[in-house]
């Protein structure tokens, strides 16, 4: 069906033409639009009386569709920025790592908890039969952490162990 609309600027009815094969030209050397070739220009004499009428509905429903895309397009903004931000979290959380050290040897894991046999295990040429001493915080005594004892790590402070050898209680 063709639909009469109002061109504004030159008074004249444009009429919207189903007809594609304008568009699949493709030889044509014509400086016009593709947008000008759809339409097709006729004469005031062709439209209905009711063409303004019209022409202000459609002015209308086109503001509409235009404060409609408006909107989506900063719903999708504030979800791509959203996107983002979360991106990021999960990257830095990914690359967080809880620091400790034994003696003055500092380490890094992405584990929040390991055994006393795990942070044994992550010492180089960790001598046998030494013991595995976490430093007291503050007013917190020294106290030796078994193999199978898991040990919180903190992001916010590092735990500091020792190696302890084995005691020789009156060896001469």
């Amino acid at each position: 069906m063709l639909l009469p609309w109002l061109d504004r600027l030159s008074g004249k009815t444009i009429r919207i033409d189903n007809d594609t094969s304008l568009l699949r030209d493709k030889e044509s050397q014509d400086d016009q639009t593709v947008k000008e070739r759809f339409h097709h220009m006729v004469t005031n004499e062709e439209c209905p009386d009711d063409t303004p009428g019209v022409f202000e509905e459609a002015r209308q429903a086109l503001k509409h569709a235009e404060a409609e895309l408006a909107q989506a397009r900063e719903l999708e903004a504030r979800a791509e920025a959203d996107l983002r931000k979360a991106e990021k979290e999960l990257e830095e959380a990914s690359r967080a790592c809880y620091v400790f050290f034994v003696g003055k040897e500092r380490f890094e894991t992405h584990r929040r908890e390991l055994t006393g046999a795990e942070i044994k295990a992550m010492v180089p040429n960790w001598p046998a039969g030494y013991a595995l001493e976490l430093e007291g915080w503050g007013d917190e005594p020294d106290r030796f952490i078994g193999d199978h004892e898991i040990v919180k790590l903190h992001k916010d402070r590092a735990l500091h162990f020792i190696s302890v050898p084995p005691a020789t209680f009156g060896a001469s």
